[in-house]
């Protein structure tokens, strides 16, 4: 490991390794591995901060119902598209357009659209698809008391 750089705190039993490039190039933090399947890493692109992506409820307080439209996921443009300078076709969401419509699913980049916050569009997804199974099951309901007269 002689071609690898090493960022490490030192203290207590010893020293640790934060950060680690190794001759490739490949970034390691050991410190934020898991035991198991794995936690997403962020990087917070204002500050650069890299972090957990935790769900645990032990990590959060004032927890509510949603109270957010997700109805207007039914608006979202969806389409397929190539990148500049490449023939690979890929399927997505153009940020411009979803920021007309949920801005807080954006990520910007000097105050303009930049990406999608695809991973926090699943909460509002599941949202939908509840809604939408409670009103089906409605709707089955008053179907079977028709069908019955």
């Amino acid at each position: 490991d002689a071609e690898s750089f090493v960022l490490a705190a030192s203290g207590g039993l010893g020293s640790s390794n934060r950060f680690k490039v190794n001759a490739s190039g490949h970034a390691f933090f050991p410190s934020l591995q898991s035991n198991g399947t794995g936690t997403n890493i962020i990087i917070n692109a204002s500050t650069g901060e890299l972090y957990e992506d935790t769900s645990s409820i032990k990590f959060k307080e004032n927890v509510t119902d949603l109270k957010s439209d997700s109805s207007n996921l039914l608006k979202v443009f969806c389409c397929t598209y190539n990148r500049i300078g490449s023939d690979i076709e890929e399927s997505g969401i153009i940020a411009e357009h979803l920021e007309k419509i949920m801005p807080e699913f954006v990520g910007y980049k000097n105050e303009s659209p930049h990406s999608v916050k695809y991973d926090k569009l699943t909460v509002p997804l599941i949202h939908l698809a509840q809604k939408h199974d409670s009103e089906i099951k409605k709707l089955r309901d008053r179907i079977a008391i028709l069908e019955e007269v």
